[in-house]
Order: structure tokens, then C-alpha cells, then sequence
């Protein structure tokens, strides 16, 4: 799978700890190239499935361990060659605008990854258990 994206300095920076993040139910990112404007992602399929991978759920924990975030996890999820349900394409939707900029108390450029963590553990939540668990 290949996703193209818009040449962003603080993406870039981001997608390294992405590159070496794996587990069963995501589809790893196995490089990225870039030209003047744009950078081009690549995705792997996942290793095998083994017990105790947690499911999707494990998958967003792998990310979260790499200081990064989903996003948009319904938009990320997919199937596998093997049809198991994956996160897919994480990195590729990231949308890097300070979500606190203008705000009288924010003085730094601030991701707030913590806050996105806590945004995509709503989310996880709000699917179906059949969905996120590994059978």
C-alpha cells in the first residue's frame, strides 16, 4: 500500500519512531521517500498473529508506546491479505496543526499528543469488541 502526502518538516520527524513500530493488526510503515513536495509512504503487511497481540487495540498500544497517535482510527482501519482487521495507512491523515495555536495560554507549538492518545481510546471504545479483538 502507498500513500502520498504533502512534504511537512515536523511529518517527517514524526514518521521515524512510526517506521519501527509493529505488531499483527498493523500494517507497518517500511519507508518513506520524498521529492520536493511530496512524500510518498509505504506499507508492509503485518507479522503473524500471535497470542496475547491484544488485537486492534494492542496495535494502537504499540503506537502510543512510540510517542505517536491514530488519528482518525475508523478511517485506519482495514483488512489484511490474510482478512484480518488491521490498522492501515496510521501516519498518512495525521493532521499536525496545533489544535490549541492562538490560544492565550499556548506560548509553544504544541501537538498535544497525550490529548490525541486520549482521542483515539474514545474511539477504540466506542467499536464493536468483535471488531477489535484478536480472535
Amino acid at each position: 500500500m502507498q500513500a502520498t502526502i504533502t512534504v511537512d518538516t515536523g511529518l517527517r520527524q514524526l514518521l521515524q519512531p512510526l517506521l519501527a513500530v509493529r505488531h499483527p493488526h498493523l500494517r507497518p510503515l517500511v519507508s518513506v521517500r520524498d521529492d520536493a513536495r511530496r512524500l510518498a509512504l509505504y506499507y508492509g503487511q503485518p507479522p503473524a498473529c500471535e497470542p496475547g497481540c491484544e488485537g486492534l487495540r494492542g496495535a494502537v498500544r504499540a503506537i502510543h508506546g512510540a510517542g505517536l497517535w491514530v488519528g482518525d482510527l475508523v478511517s485506519c482501519i482495514g483488512l489484511d491479505n490474510a482478512g484480518r482487521v488491521v490498522l492501515t495507512g496510521v501516519g498518512s491523515t495525521w493532521d499536525l496543526r496545533d489544535p490549541f495555536a492562538g490560544h492565550p495560554a499556548a506560548h509553544t507549538y504544541d501537538l498535544r499528543v497525550r490529548w490525541r492518545q486520549q482521542g483515539d481510546l474514545l474511539q477504540l471504545d466506542q467499536l464493536a469488541d468483535a471488531l477489535i479483538s484478536c480472535p
